[in-house]
């Protein structure tokens, strides 16, 4: 089914709204041809012919979520690398984390929540620059760091905590010589700097608040 199609269907507009409200995936709102791009290959793959078809299946109670699963790994964007948007991380370096933890001094408790964490080079990022930066100041702390994404695949690939050498583009040498193993054309996150990593559903509540559809990939170590 083309795009054009797809566009012209008398049930598009309610099709896309249920599927924007029960992802969050706001970011298609405007934009219209992309995401009848993506809901035709959908379309290709379940041989149906217009968007009511597929609004039934999606909100059919035996095979709409693991559908909507399906839809949303075309939906959602897994470009991401390790200190993306170096800015951001210098001021974490600089001010954030120092003002966390000083604000949490008392309890020497702090959690982090990484949202739309895709394959999962932010969450372990932060563990990184955590580990490298601050392990003098961190000892005798309880630290979580919470990392959700719509995309189940996603989620399973950062579970496995190995990285192409793309995503390390960005890290320095002295991280990459700290904080990680080479294997051939992958890296793993060292164990001095991975955090174990819990099972989908272990932290159902945040989940909840997030979306219904949301795993998460939960990391938590004493310093």
């Amino acid at each position: 089914m083309n795009v054009g199609t797809i566009l012209a269907d008398s049930r598009y507009s309610a099709l896309k709204e249920y599927v924007v409200r029960h992802t969050g995936l706001a970011y298609y709102a405007a934009k219209d041809e992309d995401f009848a791009t993506r809901l035709s290959r959908r379309f290709t793959a379940r041989g149906l012919a217009d968007c009511g078809d597929y609004l039934e299946m999606l909100t059919d109670a035996r095979c709409g979520r693991q559908e909507m699963d399906q839809l949303v790994g075309e939906l959602t964007i897994g470009e991401t690398y390790f200190f993306r948007h170096k800015e951001q991380f210098d001021l974490m370096r600089t001010t954030i984390i120092p003002d966390l933890l000083e604000r949490n001094k008392e309890t020497r408790s702090l959690r982090i929540w990484s949202a739309g964490c895709a394959t999962g080079p932010e969450p372990y990022s932060v563990s990184v620059l955590l580990r490298s930066e601050f392990q003098s100041q961190l000892s005798g702390w309880n630290i979580s760091i919470v990392g959700t994404d719509l995309n189940l695949d996603f989620l399973q690939r950062a579970r496995a905590a190995r990285f192409p050498d793309w995503a390390l583009r960005d890290t320095s040498e002295r991280m990459k010589a700290r904080c990680f193993l080479r294997d051939g054309n992958t890296a793993g996150v060292h164990e001095r700097c991975h955090l174990p990593v819990s099972q989908p559903g272990r932290r159902p509540g945040l989940a909840r608040r997030i979306r219904p559809l949301t795993e998460n990939l939960l990391m938590t170590q004493s310093f």
